[in-house]
């Protein structure tokens, strides 16, 4: 449909179906992807039991491994900085398309990067972290904030869109609104609690975040 060659051996095949069936493509036959083993699209993480333990451990690693690297090069708090900034936060921002962090998470993940950001700067490891939050001083992102930002942001486009984005994520609501079992807008709910896969969705969690934020819509 694409008009473009596809390698079998970098080929996932992800199904519902309880009995997996395998798919047979250019002499090679490709196995069903197992519910809870991660794998990667569009740079992404998925898994298809919903649960994010996984994702949030190897998108963890990741961060780690860049921290890792920062902390052996010979350069400035400046250029650290920026680094974490223009680098770092991206790659974070991009990974987190289908996934919210707990703040837990992003508070570790945010330490782990200003640790370095200290050590670089020669401050001592009790130096408030608001120091190098602070936009007058070294404005080192938040990630925390971030992805209040990015979900946010992106969800309300997809409620104003006028295409297809906007009817599936109708659908998706619609989904929750179900599940919910209340005659109260799941938007407008002030403690909407949810059993089933679906607690786990993407568009479950930005509601938490709304609420949390005590922003309506």
């Amino acid at each position: 449909m694409a008009n473009i060659q596809i390698n079998p051996h970098k080929s996932v095949l992800i199904t519902n179906i309880k009995k997996q069936p395998h798919l047979n493509f250019i002499n090679s036959s490709i196995q069903p992807q197992q519910p809870n083993i991660p794998f990667k699209f569009l740079g992404c993480w998925f898994t298809l039991d919903g649960k994010q333990t996984k994702q949030t451990k190897l998108i963890t690693n990741e961060i780690s491994n860049l921290t890792n690297i920062l902390k052996t090069k010979h350069i400035t708090d400046k250029q650290v900085c920026y680094i974490i900034n223009t680098v770092i936060i991206p790659i974070l921002e991009y990974r987190i398309y289908n996934i919210i962090f707990s703040q837990t998470t992003c508070n570790k993940i945010l330490s782990s990067y200003l640790s370095i950001a200290k050590y670089k700067s020669n401050l001592a490891t009790t130096t408030l972290n608001n120091t190098l939050l602070n936009h007058n001083i070294y404005n080192i992102k938040n990630i925390w904030d971030i992805q209040l930002q990015y979900h946010i942001s992106n969800f309300l486009t997809r409620l104003s869109d006028t295409g297809l984005l906007s009817i599936s994520t109708q659908i998706r609501l619609q989904q929750l609104q179900n599940n919910l079992w209340s005659t109260t807008n799941i938007l407008q709910h002030p403690q909407p609690q949810i059993d089933g896969p679906n607690k786990n969705s993407t568009n479950f969690k930005i509601i938490l975040l709304f609420n949390y934020l005590n922003i309506p819509i």
